[in-house]
């Protein structure tokens, strides 16, 4: 007999403290779609440049895929094949913090540290959203992520976890061994709704000399059933899995870490 796994009420109007040194190092939103509309890297360029005030072009994204045929007869191999193929332009904001991705197989945007407050990343995403759309005139999305990554960082020789994150990993029992690293991922249901959370907690090595480790928290929220959408339903679900994202942040961070956080 399976277990009946308990629904989650979602509510949107819920409000969550404010923390003034919100620890997120980036934030996406990912829509990877099937678009209907045959565009290259070059009409893209073109169509996009005048569209994107305050972005200019970044780089181009291309996927390479290198195949090599074997010989069974114990004859010298013939050399690599290398295919190269045009994935999608990516623009950036003239102070680097945010980044949007035009592809082929789909849209995302970012925003690095320092990371305002939701609404601005939210109405930015959805602007440029539009502008793939004009672009791509996609018809199916098959899958609509919204991903969090947090860094808190420690002083030199914090090796703490408990104080910062609940349920923090522990040596085995009785042995007082010090971390060198460690990394924790789990995947979570969101019944009746037709979300996941993936959520990944791990430790950075110190970047510098004399620096402390940083403690990561990635939270990933999706779905894949996205299929004939509406001008009103991602902003919907975004708003549902931002949510979530909230619920599994404070819920994995400490009261102490968040006193911090203030």
């Amino acid at each position: 007999m399976s277990a009946t796994l308990p629904n989650i009420t979602i509510d949107t109007r819920e409000e969550f403290q404010h923390l003034s040194l919100a620890p997120v190092a980036e934030a996406v939103i990912d829509l990877r779609a099937v678009a209907t509309e045959n565009f290259d890297e070059k009409s893209a360029l073109n169509h996009l440049t005048p569209l994107l005030e305050g972005y200019r072009y970044l780089d181009s994204h291309q996927e390479v895929q290198i195949k090599q045929h074997l010989n069974l007869q114990g004859e010298a191999p013939p050399p690599l094949e290398h295919t190269l193929t045009w994935k999608g332009l990516r623009f950036t904001t003239n102070e680097g913090n945010k980044i949007a991705q035009f592809g082929r197989t789909g849209f995302s945007f970012s925003r690095l540290a320092p990371y305002d407050q939701w609404e601005m990343f939210f109405d930015e995403a959805m602007k440029l959203w539009g502008i793939y759309r004009l672009l791509a005139k996609p018809e199916e999305i098959t899958r609509l992520g919204l991903r969090f990554i947090n860094k808190i960082d420690l002083k030199p020789g914090d090796g703490d976890f408990e104080r910062y994150l609940n349920s923090a990993p522990k040596p085995p029992k009785g042995l007082s061994l010090p971390f060198l690293g460690f990394l924790h991922q789990e995947t979570f249901a969101a019944p009746p709704h037709p979300y996941a959370v993936t959520l990944v907690r791990t430790i950075q090595e110190p970047q510098e000399p004399g620096a402390g480790f940083s403690i990561i928290v990635d939270i990933d929220v999706f779905t894949h059933f996205v299929r004939n959408f509406s001008e009103d339903l991602i902003p919907k679900m975004l708003q549902e899995m931002r949510w979530l994202k909230n619920r599994v942040f404070f819920g994995s961070i400490s009261e102490a870490a968040l006193e911090d956080l203030k």
